[in-house]
């Protein structure tokens, strides 16, 4: 619990507040990318389609996480909802690892056309 501290001792909230977004952003914007990649990579045959389905399993993903979010910050507190995240992120991580040495398939030439 010596990870979350008190923000206020900081100095000007709003400077803290926006160098902490930048931060996740910057941290959280790399496997976002990297989990559409690598369903394209596993599926070279309908790359778009197999990056637009776990694309669009996420933002419902999203949609739906407020409620449960918000009833565990109500009944327990802040603390516990960050160490729900933290075991989320781990299960995660260990359901990607035994995918980590797959290769694709068959790769999927692109021909340009010449005019």
């Amino acid at each position: 619990a010596a990870f979350i501290m008190d923000l206020s001792d900081l100095g000007d909230t709003t400077t803290v507040m926006a160098g902490l977004y930048f931060v996740i952003g910057f941290f959280t914007f790399a496997p976002h990318v990297l989990i559409g990649l690598f369903a394209r990579e596993l599926c070279p045959s309908k790359p778009s389609t197999a990056g637009g389905f776990v694309k669009a399993l996420g933002q419902i993903g999203g949609a739906f996480a407020g409620a449960p979010l918000m009833y565990i910050v109500a009944t327990y507190d802040w603390k516990a909802a960050f160490y729900l995240w933290i075991a989320a992120g781990v299960c995660a991580g260990l359901c990607f690892l035994p995918l980590w040495s797959v290769k694709p398939t068959k790769a999927v030439a692109v021909k340009k056309k010449t005019q």
